[in-house]
């Protein structure tokens, strides 16, 4: 450790590479807990929203609730009217008591609209007095639209219920969703990091180079100069865990600015918890100097099998691959693309619960073989561009391209992984809006819209009342 410090103050590149390694690193962190915290952010929402459903079994209470959906401006408005036979209710978080006839609670965006928009378009339909505020513990989102009105007894039908209090049954097709989502995002996300990473410290590559190699004409042992890589490595990876996991809760505020569900979140929903962040930050930490590791033992173990100039065969020589001849790159990418196609047919067998863990593992596998494979296809754009001889750059570019096709495509795979993962998600988009109950309450002015109608729809009826128009 004492030699790695050392050498990092009397090493300008060094140290620019370490800085850029912990940004990174704490970038990387910073959108792994975001991530993994999206299932448990959309849990507490629906936690939160507990009091809105009623127990199993309930059936016979002191509290009749009906629940209606409104409109206004483009937004939903829900509204639960509310009875009493009297008596204490427990009502949950948030609430501060039941509104008794002629009272009504209001959350706090609804409250600011009924104060800015005139009575007769909005306020007026929440007769009584406001005698408080629904606050953040019982709403979904910040700007959720939440009105509780309450009646006299036995003048609302609705579903008799023992409390206000609730069961919380979370939407099991939105988690399903959101942990998909989540889960394609951490597969898609790893491999850039580390391109990133492994980038930056590409930086002093050959400067690090030389100086194992002093240090080994010096006396060093293979053990040592292994332990120096190791250290320099962790110089960047650690303080840039630690300020990614640390940074995760005041951060979390540009997390919950992200719709979802019709609105968006409490920063509190996505402020991870101390042994997960901790536990994110060791193993980013241990996957990234794992990485440098064995960078280092890979480029001590190259074979010398191909000549020292010229491209060796398909274009791949000693530079090329190491260890990783043309055929085995292929038949990753070939195994990977097996694996991928298998998921998706397996998907259909494993059930609801296990489907997506195959087509994950084919997804990390696609991704890798992108960057496994990438180097082959970089060797032969190069054999092409030096068959084409059209002046001395192409003999430059096509020399370096085939000679050297590792290191060429490094400087791409960071655009090529994240082209993948722009059309992955342009991909995906289509079937994640046919999968996900979205509505957003966008409706023409005068238009009749009908949620949740048991029984079949009378259609002639509707004419009738609004017109052929307006009927679809």
């Amino acid at each position: 450790m004492r030699v790695a410090f050392a050498v990092l103050r009397g090493d300008p590149r060094g140290r620019v590479a370490a800085l850029l390694g912990g940004a990174t690193t704490a970038v990387g962190v910073l959108l792994v807990l975001w991530l993994v915290g999206a299932p448990a952010a959309l849990d507490a929402r629906e936690s939160r929203a507990a009091w809105r459903s009623a127990t199993a079994g309930e059936g016979q209470g002191a509290l009749t609730v009906a629940t209606t959906r409104d409109e206004f401006g483009g937004r939903w408005i829900e509204r639960f009217d509310v009875t009493s036979a009297g008596g204490a209710v427990p009502v949950p978080a948030g609430i501060p008591r039941l509104p008794g006839p002629g009272e009504v609670l209001l959350s706090p965006a609804l409250a600011a609209l009924v104060r800015e928009v005139p009575a007769e378009r909005l306020g007026r339909r929440f007769p009584g007095a406001v005698v408080g505020e629904v606050g953040g513990a019982a709403l979904r989102f910040p700007d959720e639209l939440v009105a509780i009105v309450g009646h006299p007894h036995g003048t609302v039908a609705g579903t008799p219920r023992r409390d206000l209090v609730g069961a919380h049954r979370p939407d099991a097709a939105d988690v399903g969703m959101l942990s998909l989502l989540s889960k394609v995002g951490l597969v898609v996300l790893v491999v850039p990091c580390l391109v990133l990473v492994a980038s930056a410290g590409r930086l002093t590559a050959a400067r690090r180079a030389r100086r194992l190699a002093a240090l080994r004409v010096a006396g060093a042992t293979p053990g040592q100069a292994l332990r120096l890589t190791a250290v320099e490595a962790a110089v960047g990876a650690v303080p840039g865990s630690v300020l990614g996991a640390v940074a995760a809760g005041p951060a979390s505020r540009w997390a919950a600015e992200v719709p979802w569900g019709g609105g968006t979140w409490f920063p509190a929903d996505f402020a991870p918890s101390p042994l997960t962040a901790g536990a994110v930050a060791v193993l980013a930490s241990a996957l990234l100097v794992g990485a440098a590791v064995l960078g280092h033992v890979r480029q001590r173990t190259v074979r010398r099998d191909a000549a020292p100039l010229g491209p060796g065969r398909w274009g791949l020589g000693r530079r090329g691959t190491g260890r990783w001849g043309v055929a085995g790159r292929l038949l990753f990418a070939l195994v990977a693309a097996g694996v991928f196609g298998a998921g998706v047919v397996a998907a259909e067998v494993l059930g609801p619960r296990h489907h997506h863990v195959a087509v994950l593992v084919g997804l990390a596998g696609v991704v890798l073989a992108l960057v496994v494979a990438g180097p082959v296809v970089t060797a032969l754009v190069g054999r092409v561009v030096l068959r084409g001889r059209r002046g001395a750059w192409a003999l430059l570019v096509g020399r370096r391209l085939a000679t050297r096709p590792v290191a060429a495509f490094r400087a791409s795979a960071g655009v090529l992984v994240a082209v993948f993962t722009g059309s992955l998600a342009l991909t995906m988009l289509p079937v994640l809006e046919a999968e996900v109950r979205f509505d957003d309450g966008q409706w023409r002015p005068g238009a009749v819209v009908a949620h949740g109608v048991d029984g079949p729809w009378r259609v002639d009826v509707a004419r009738e009342v609004v017109g052929p128009r307006w009927c679809r």
